[in-house]
């Protein structure tokens, strides 16, 4: 892969949790869930600024990045090191952006924390 990676980060079922608080009437609790979230993806957001990468996009659940192809592998064990209790996110690496979605969407279907993809490689399982 090439020296800058693409990361890609997902929530888990996250659309679930929040239809069950809305048709609950759960507001406190979806309160308490959406600034979960954002702090979360905003925590991600600065460990990739910290390993030299540059966020793309943050927001929701979701967060999209470059970083140095050094660094994939202690970003990718501090974001998993860092999950808030009962929320779980996939993440998808790869050298293009299409590659990393495609390797968040394996991980997500399989039930796995994260994947990468390469065109030559095909998926790696880390």
């Amino acid at each position: 892969m090439k020296s800058q990676v693409f990361i890609s980060v997902d929530g888990n079922g996250i659309g679930r949790i929040i239809e069950s608080h809305i048709l609950a009437n759960r507001f406190a609790e979806l309160q308490q869930l959406s600034k979960t979230i954002s702090a979360t993806i905003q925590h991600f957001a600065d460990l990739i600024v910290y390993a030299k990468g540059e966020v793309i996009m943050a927001g929701g659940d979701n967060l999209l990045a470059t970083i140095p192809r050094a660094e994939i592998d202690r970003i990718l064990a501090l974001i998993e090191k860092t999950l808030p209790f009962g929320i779980r996110f996939s993440t998808g690496f790869g050298p293009r952006a299409c590659d990393s979605y495609l390797a968040l969407k394996y991980a997500k279907a399989n039930d796995l924390p994260h994947v990468g993809y390469d065109a030559e490689k095909g998926f790696i399982l880390t």
